[in-house]
């Protein structure tokens, strides 16, 4: 028997003693790579109960968090175990840092040296140092709120006056920061995150850090910065902190750090309709992801070398960029691959898994899908998804949270477009009644969170408009549509996509509803003309325009108008079909491998020159 086989069967054997007849911490004293995987195979084997034993012990995820980097993922798969047996573990164990943290008796100890988390005296070094991890642990895998609370608890532990003389407890205490921002940006903590980019910018002022950028990673919290304004629709600014991003990356910055930067920068060119700057760089980002993490294509199908949190976060910006340039179909795949990261990592294809970051994958795979099969009308795969999401959230965010209202409203959606086709009346009834609720709901969250005036709320009133029509409430209807309208032309301007597919909206209800048919025309061959000057002739939206506007010209009788795009109508058809055998013969990053990787210098002057 090899030395593999015979290790594998001890700790295996290990792994189902009964421990109730040794002390709690009998295997503490094993090796650290040997305690680990003595409790991972309890987590296969569901001995929770043991597992929880030395899984609240700080000292043993002190270990594993700095000694075994190698197997974060099974470290993930193991919590993640645990909060699915028991949701209160995580909470325990914060618990347990707090009142570490709390407690009288630190000793000081030189920067680096590592000390037990246990006993009556802890060093604060070796007590922020875990709060840096572990709240770095808990961040990646979705547990915001658990995350928020270990940061807070290390950032506490060090006065100012300290830190103007100790520059590793600086280091430590900046970081935290910057990562609390993350945290609260990802959570919809907006009010709080906004403050604490205050505070960083006054830590960045009061220290001196922008003299020393690679010490502290600038470039990676200038990206949480622009981070924050994306998710408030200010992507004026957050596209201003992007740039300042890409502009400090350095050859020393770390590869996950430039991943970031790209991305972000990516998507927010993306809502800013700049697809040319988007398509550079979320390529970048894709690159250096095959690179870091080995993905290889060979016939449609794609091979991993090395699964990551952030090769996941990368497919879902990069189906974000496919779904907005009408490359719906490759979207789709993209936001499926992230989908089997997260899923393999947290739960080994576990679909009972309880995770947000799985939760919001679902989401927005949901609300691919449902764009893809738009035009079929087959939406069950992303009622599925939908539905998971919605399933999964409300176990883990507050009943008004505003994640839950994300998920509500792809819900309605997908809701709106069964019911209108259900053979049922009583049940199409029933289905936008509950359709309408779920959008109310995800309105108000959004008018608390946002105001009155912002994309988002925009976006809420154009569903219910769309809503409103299918109940045929056609005064309400045009109401909503009318103020998401003026919304979006106010923060976006006249020409922007969003603006486009309200007023192509607002056009079908004054065309198959209300018999305004010159109304309807106006509005059509603006959303047409937007379409065209964003996405090009073969845009996959203008066949609906196209089609109302030929029924616009039959009632008013303009048989000249009426052929003219009877005729567009049949190109922009054979033009679509040729697209779609070009895109499904293409898959989404094949090619990316011919691409030359860029310095941040070189795209920096290449976006600059870049416009739509």
């Amino acid at each position: 028997m090899s030395t593999k086989k015979l290790y594998e069967m001890c700790v295996s054997i290990v792994s189902k003693i009964d421990f109730i007849v040794y002390e709690s911490n009998s295997l503490k004293c094993l090796p650290t790579n040997v305690l680990f995987d003595v409790l991972y195979h309890m987590s296969l084997n569901g001995n929770y109960y043991y597992l929880e034993n030395y899984f609240i012990d700080l000292d043993i995820i002190f270990r594993f968090l700095v000694e075994l980097k190698e197997k974060r993922n099974s470290m993930h798969y193991m919590f993640q175990s645990l909060m699915d047996f028991d949701l209160q573990i995580g909470q325990k164990i914060v618990t347990k840092y707090k009142v570490l943290c709390q407690q009288n008796g630190y000793h000081s100890v030189r920067s680096g040296d590592q000390r037990c988390l246990n006993g009556p005296s802890v060093d604060k070094w070796t007590a922020a140092k875990f709060g840096l991890c572990f709240g770095t642990f808990l961040k990646e895998s979705g547990w915001y709120d658990l995350s928020k609370e270990v940061f807070k608890q290390a950032i506490d532990l060090y006065s100012k006056e300290e830190l103007k003389s100790n520059e590793n407890a600086l280091k430590v205490v900046f970081e935290c920061n910057w990562k609390l921002l993350s945290v609260l940006n990802s959570f919809c903590y907006f009010d709080e995150a906004m403050n604490q980019m205050r505070q960083i910018q006054d830590m960045i002022d009061e220290y001196g850090i922008t003299c020393q950028t690679n010490q502290y990673n600038l470039p990676q919290v200038y990206g949480e910065f622009a981070q924050l304004f994306f998710f408030q629709s200010y992507y004026n600014e957050s596209y201003k902190w992007a740039i300042q991003a890409i502009q400090l990356l350095s050859p020393v910055t770390p590869i996950l750090t430039v991943i970031d930067v790209y991305r972000q920068a990516a998507k927010t060119a993306v809502v800013k309709r700049e697809f040319k700057r988007a398509e550079t760089l979320i390529n970048q980002a894709m690159i250096l992801c095959k690179d870091t993490f080995g993905v290889t294509e060979d016939q449609n199908k794609y091979t991993i070398g090395v699964i990551h949190l952030k090769l996941a976060d990368v497919f879902l910006d990069y189906g974000f960029y496919l779904l907005n340039v009408d490359l719906i179909s490759h979207s789709v795949k993209l936001y499926e691959m992230a989908l089997e990261i997260r899923e393999y990592i947290f739960g080994m294809n576990d679909n009972s898994v309880t995770n947000l970051l799985i939760a919001i994958t679902h989401e927005e795979l949901g609300y691919a899908s449902y764009v893809h099969e738009y035009s079929s009308g087959n939406f069950l795969n992303a009622s599925f998804h939908a539905n998971k999401a919605m399933s999964i959230v409300t176990q883990l965010v507050p009943i008004e949270h505003l994640l839950l209202a994300s998920a509500k409203r792809v819900k309605a959606l997908i809701l709106e477009e069964i019911a209108i086709d259900h053979h049922d009346k009583d049940e199409e009834q029933r289905m936008l009644i509950q359709a309408r609720e779920l959008h109310l709901s995800a309105l108000e969250m959004a008018r608390k969170a946002f105001g009155e005036t912002n994309v988002q709320t925009a976006k809420h009133y154009g569903n219910l408009g769309r809503l409103y029509q299918s109940m045929k409430r056609y005064n309400d209807a045009e109401s909503m549509h009318l103020k998401a309208i003026r919304i979006k032309e106010k923060l976006l301007g006249p020409e922007d996509y969003e603006v486009a597919l309200s007023l192509g909206h607002l056009a079908s209800l004054y065309n198959y509803d209300m018999q305004s048919y010159e109304k309807a025309e106006k509005l059509y061959l603006r959303s047409i003309s937007i379409g065209i000057k964003l996405f090009g002739v073969g845009y996959s939206g203008l066949e609906y325009d196209y089609r109302g506007l030929c029924r616009v010209y039959s009632h008013l009788r303009s048989e000249d108008r009426l052929h003219l795009y009877m005729n567009k109508l049949h190109n922009w058809k054979h033009l679509r079909d040729s697209i779609t055998k070009s895109v499904r013969e293409s898959p989404p990053i094949k090619g990316l491998h011919t691409m030359q990787r860029l310095s941040p210098q070189q795209i920096i002057a290449l976006i600059e020159q870049q416009s739509n």
